[in-house]
């Protein structure tokens, strides 16, 4: 550990310790696992994931610690580990901040850190799980006035894709270092971005510029455009340059919503993929839907997402989106979805979901992909309720010779409030792209089971089989795999 570290903890250990000082919170994120994935040996591997997340606040003084702990037979994949530590000091509009910093550059395009909560990634090689986030491990200062704001960092930069097993060195191969200035006039905010990334000894600058915010009363915007700062000219979009440009508009009056947004990026993954521009790609809660979605290809990649929506009086509202993306890698690769979802109460007691969505998405070979399905919910005497899903889903797989594939979703479940809740999901898959040893299908089936006692903890017990595949939250999209056994999760406030 070196010794930015240790003064590190000594500090968060002085402020944690203090009586009577300030304000201690905390939580605790316990995972059990008996079981594998559904193909693997040995069937009852037993695993288990804890994760303690302290934080301390004392006037313009806070600080905060994760920690991490993974047990399985497995010596050699076990780790315990602090994998989090934060001290900031807040002055009016100073701010400094020393340890895991998560800081976004104007809107990800050069550099974008993230912490999904509650949420466990999963090496499937080696079945480590670990947190959800992506940070820099350095130094962040900044200063807001009433017409500027300017921010600076330091750090290296996390790549996710490495579990805790490896060492910091291979996970934190990328130096980050970054000025973010931009002025606020007229109720506009221009701003500009110089960041240098060094890997490996070698040493790449980039730069972006800007300009965002509203007009009128109902209406905003945001354009930014970033580049690698080479022999290239500035602002050159040709196919050998490296850039990437953004920009969006939200239109609201009333009742009625409109947003429209653009994306073009040319060659421009930094590092290991330390920048997350924005997807322009619909995030669905509904199964089917969230695991055929589109990962952003930064190599080449150009597209639009619009969206409008408005609501009825009685809590009816009506959504549509249309995304459309475009990939060239030898050919033309299109990709485009229409959706719509219709929202309405029925009756008293129940409200209803109901949503089309039609899609065709060359890269993974699927044509003529249409998917339907409701969710319904039903609210029965005093806190009682109880929910029904149904979704199916089919396309044609072009991959060799065509084929048909159907993918179904069915769950019914019932719920106390929020302090109880229990369903069964089932699913059923023709996807030949999963099916193995000659199956004609899929099936998955598993029970969910949620208590909340009390405020301060919640028991949630998966047991069954459980479908994997691509998921999104907060615009990131990662990878879940299938599990067959039992599941005991433990949320605790401390």
């Amino acid at each position: 550990m070196n010794k930015l570290n240790l003064l590190i903890l000594s500090l968060l250990a002085i402020f944690i310790t203090a009586e009577g000082r300030g304000q201690l919170t905390g939580q605790n994120l316990f995972l059990y696992q008996l079981g594998n994935f559904p193909e693997e040996t040995p069937k009852d591997l037993s695993i288990l994931y804890n994760q303690t997340d302290l934080q301390y606040r004392h006037k313009n003084i806070s600080a905060s610690i994760q920690l991490e702990q993974f047990y399985t037979k497995y010596e050699e994949r076990n780790y315990q580990q602090i994998s989090l530590y934060n001290v900031s000091y807040k002055e009016k509009g100073l701010e400094l901040q020393v340890g895991n910093i998560f800081q976004t550059l104007g809107r990800g395009l050069l550099f974008r850190a993230y912490e999904i909560p509650g949420s466990v990634l999963e090496d499937q090689v080696n079945r480590v799980q670990y947190a959800f986030y992506r940070d820099l491990e350095g130094v962040m200062a900044g200063y807001t006035h009433d017409y500027f704001t300017i921010k600076a960092i330091r750090g290296y930069a996390l790549d996710n894709e490495f579990n805790p097993t490896f060492s910091s060195s291979e996970r934190r191969k990328n130096l980050v270092e970054a000025l973010e200035v931009n002025t606020h006039i007229f109720n506009q905010t221009l701003g500009a971005i110089f960041m240098r990334n060094n890997i490996d000894s070698e040493s790449t600058d980039f730069a972006s510029v800007y300009l965002g915010g509203p007009v009128g009363n109902y209406i905003t915007y945001h354009t930014e455009f970033a580049q690698q700062l080479d022999d290239n000219e500035i602002l050159n979009y040709s196919s050998t340059s490296n850039y990437a440009f953004y920009s969006s508009l939200g239109i609201t009056v009333q009742k009625l919503g409109v947003s429209l947004e653009y994306k073009d990026y040319q060659n421009f993954i930094i590092g290991g993929g330390i920048n997350d521009p924005p997807a322009l790609i619909k995030e669905h809660s509904y199964r089917v839907l969230n695991r055929s979605i589109h990962t952003p290809i930064l190599i080449d990649e150009k597209g639009f997402q619009a969206e409008i929506f408005y609501r009825f009086s009685g809590q009816r509202l009506v959504t549509f989106n249309y995304t459309f993306n475009e990939n060239k890698f030898a050919r033309r690769f299109l990709y485009n979805e229409l959706f719509i979802e219709y929202s309405t109460p029925i009756g008293e007691y129940i409200h209803a979901n109901i949503f089309f969505d039609v899609a065709e998405d060359e890269l993974m070979n699927e044509k003529e992909r249409f998917a339907t399905g409701t969710l319904i919910d039903l609210n029965l005497k005093g806190r009682w309720g109880s929910i029904v899903e149904l979704e199916a889903q089919r396309f044609l797989h072009t991959a060799g010779e065509t084929q048909e594939a159907h993918n179904y979703v069915m769950l019914g479940g019932v719920n106390y409030g929020s302090d109880f809740s229990a369903n069964i999901v089932y699913e059923y898959s023709t996807d030949p792209t999963i099916k193995e040893n000659n199956e004609t299908f899929k099936q998955w089936i598993g029970t969910n089971i949620s208590y909340k006692p009390n405020f301060k903890h919640t028991f949630s017990l998966f047991a069954g089989t459980r479908r994997g595949g691509p998921s999104c939250t907060s615009g990131i999209c990662y990878e879940v795999p299938d599990f067959k056994g039992v599941e005991l999760r433990i949320q605790s406030r401390l």
